[in-house]
């Protein structure tokens, strides 16, 4: 496969350029912008959370300076992205954006993806299930709850520094070595770009903490893997769903262990709280290590990853 390394190597260094930006001018901006007071706080300081602008930015210089009909899938990823993006990056300016409407900005997203990109879930390896899977109409709504529901467990495990990050990073490393193993060039390349665009976040936000990647950067994230998942088991019939189930699996059973969590314990599913996996590593290791809240924040962090 024909690979431009080199323009990869630009939208890590546009990314890198753009998150620096974003950290240098956050102090003549963060008397507009509000910070977070929830429960899942457990950053200090004045931190930027506008990562997820830098990805999108970038995403968008790239796909500028880059467009050919090979790198149309990257001006349909921007197009697509873009609801999920717009309601993550408002509720991380105002803290005011509802989960409902967060929610209803994951939904069109999905829908996009499937209308636009042209690709959905025909089977997960269960008989039961595929045989459902094969009427179209529940096929799409399938692949629009994984998306949801991928968009969501990203959030979800976004609370230390370079967690959220380097998961996906790692995700993406598997889904790229999969893909180039069965040559699919279009998967390749877009794994590609998108670790591109989350390294230059990454190289600021661990283990320093200088951004934060918020709302936005956590969906656009997990919008990104559910995209690259669902396009390569689709364009690659003899690829087990099972694959594709341990990849996911982290942040997959991070959600589904917070939602049954919060049923059985009748709290409101889309509310936060502090009983995530990463949030009782770090309370472990603030009571047997004597170390301050950055160090003790990214050796956790570490931990996980």
């Amino acid at each position: 496969m024909e690979i431009y390394y080199l323009n990869f190597l630009l939208a890590i260094l546009v990314s890198v350029v753009m998150t620096a930006l974003i950290i240098f001018f956050n102090n003549y901006i963060e008397n507009y912008i509000k910070s977070p007071k929830g429960p899942q706080k457990i950053h200090k300081g004045n931190i930027s959370r506008l990562g997820g602008l830098s990805i999108y930015i970038t995403l968008f210089i790239f796909t500028l300076f880059n467009f050919s009909e090979e790198n149309f899938l990257f001006l349909k990823l921007l197009f697509v992205s873009f609801p999920v993006f717009i309601f993550g990056f408002f509720e991380d300016l105002t803290q005011s954006v509802t989960p409902k409407l967060r929610l209803l900005g994951s939904l069109i997203s999905g829908v996009l993806f499937v209308f636009i990109l042209e690709s959905k879930i025909n089977n997960v390896g269960l008989f039961y299930i595929d045989f459902f899977l094969s009427y179209e109409i529940i096929s799409i709504l399938f692949t629009i709850f994984c998306i949801i529901f991928l968009i969501q467990a990203f959030n979800i495990i976004d609370g230390l520094n370079g967690l959220s990050l380097s998961s996906a990073i790692l995700i993406l490393l598997s889904i790229c070595f999969i893909s180039y193993d069965l040559k699919d060039k279009k998967i390749f390349l877009l794994t590609i770009l998108m670790i591109s665009l989350l390294l230059g976040v990454l190289l600021f936000n661990f283990p320093y903490g200088k951004i934060f990647i918020g709302d936005a950067g956590a969906y656009i994230i997990g919008l990104f893997l559910a995209i690259c998942t669902i396009i390569l088991a689709d364009n690659n019939k003899n690829l087990s769903p099972i694959v594709v189930v341990q990849i996911l699996i982290f942040p997959s059973y991070e959600l589904i262990r917070s939602i049954f969590r919060r049923i059985a314990t009748k709290k409101n599913i889309l509310r936060p709280d502090k009983k995530h996996l990463h949030s009782l590593l770090y309370r472990f290791n603030k009571l047997r290590l004597n170390y301050e809240l950055l160090k003790l924040n990214s050796y956790t962090s570490f931990q996980l990853i």
